[in-house]
């Protein structure tokens, strides 16, 4: 992620690239494509496995759809909700060619503070690029899987895994959403360990969840669904 935005910063984008949002590398996939898929030629002419989009991340997403609530100026929130909407076409094409797409958990930033949104970018996935939430769970688990060369140990539900299940109320088959809602968890086992699922006690925050310049308080899960 840092080597892809150090690789981005060289190519020297201006401030109108940024659409005067200096440093915020997502908006080049929309103003300078061009700088985007050089960076991306140039890991895969040497090899790489596995790169990142540069976008389409649960950041965004809570940007586009929730920024008001936490102090969001409706000109970002138009921004990213522009780019949700043409990444996602782009990223779907992908996916129906067959580029497996991985599903990450971006967290630790104002908009989507720790513990509270590891499961949006499958909603992102359902929403912004039109999979079903199975499949959507599949890029998370079966796929991610295979890219961290890991796949038969997690990612399913086999014998020999190392069974990593969480147990809810609820059919995530249907609406994916209910995997970001903690309140219909039951059971949670770790590598078949059965993992406690009192509540976690208040911590520090990281510096960038303070600072992260794009809301004016933290954009947390209970905030949104009122719980």
């Amino acid at each position: 992620d840092g080597a892809m935005g150090t690789m981005l910063q060289a190519a020297d984008p201006s401030l109108e690239d940024f659409q005067n949002h200096e440093g915020c590398n997502e908006i080049l996939n929309v103003t300078r494509p061009d700088i985007v898929r050089s960076v991306h030629d140039a890991y895969l002419s040497v090899g790489v496995d596995a790169i990142e989009t540069n976008t389409f991340g649960a950041n965004w997403a809570n940007l586009a759809e929730y920024g008001a609530k936490v102090g969001a100026t409706a000109s970002v929130q138009s921004t990213f909700a522009g780019e949700l909407e043409h990444t996602g076409a782009r990223l779907r094409q992908a996916y129906d060619a067959g580029v497996p797409l991985l599903c990450g958990s971006e967290s630790g930033f104002s908009i989507t503070p720790y513990g509270n949104w590891h499961a949006r970018e499958m909603e992102v996935f359902v929403q912004h690029m039109g999979l079903t939430p199975l499949q959507a769970i599949s890029c998370a688990t079966y796929t991610n899987a295979h890219a961290l060369q890991q796949f038969g140990q997690v990612g399913i539900i086999t014998p020999g895994a190392q069974a990593d299940i969480l147990v809810l109320d609820g059919h995530p088959e249907k609406d994916v959403a209910v995997l970001g809602d903690k309140s219909s968890f039951r059971h949670l086992f770790k590598k078949g360990r059965s993992i406690t699922l009192a509540e976690v006690p208040e911590r520090s925050l990281l510096r960038g969840e303070r600072v992260e310049p794009w809301s004016a308080q933290l954009l947390k899960w209970d905030l949104i669904h009122q719980k």
